[in-house]
C-alpha cells in the first residue's frame, strides 16, 4: 500500500495516537501545540527570513530538504523528534506534579 506523500512522521504519530486517558490526551495536545509553536518560532528565527513569504518558503525548504517518497528528511525528523522529547518531558513533570499535589492535599 502506498502511504501517501509526504511520508508519515512516526515520532509525532506515535505520540499523538498512543493509548491515553481522555484527561491526559487534552494535556498532551496543549503541550504538543505549545512546543510545536515554540520550536517553529526558533527555526524561523534561525533561518533568517525577513518577510512572511520568505519565512514560508524557507521553512518549507527546511522541512522538505532530503525528503523523498519513502522517508522524511533529517531536519524534519529531528524537528519532530525534538518536539516529542520535550512534550514527553513536560507531560511527565506535569503528571508527577499532579500526583504529588494529590497525595499532599490528602495528608491534611
Amino acid at each position: 500500500m502506498f502511504p501517501g506523500f509526504p511520508p508519515p512522521d512516526h515520532a509525532i504519530r506515535d505520540l499523538l495516537t498512543g493509548s491515553k486517558h481522555e484527561d491526559s490526551e487534552k494535556t498532551l495536545m496543549i503541550h504538543f501545540l505549545t512546543v510545536l509553536f515554540k520550536k517553529t518560532k526558533s527555526v524561523l528565527e534561525s533561518i533568517g527570513a525577513n518577510s512572511r513569504s520568505e519565512r514560508t518558503t524557507k521553512f518549507r525548504e527546511y522541512m522538505t530538504t532530503g525528503q523523498n517518497f519513502e522517508r522524511v528528511g533529517h531536519q524534519r525528523q529531528s524537528f519532530y523528534e525534538d518536539i516529542v522529547c520535550e512534550v514527553e518531558e513536560v507531560c511527565y513533570v506535569y503528571h508527577l506534579t499532579f500526583v504529588f499535589l494529590h497525595f499532599t492535599e490528602n495528608q491534611g
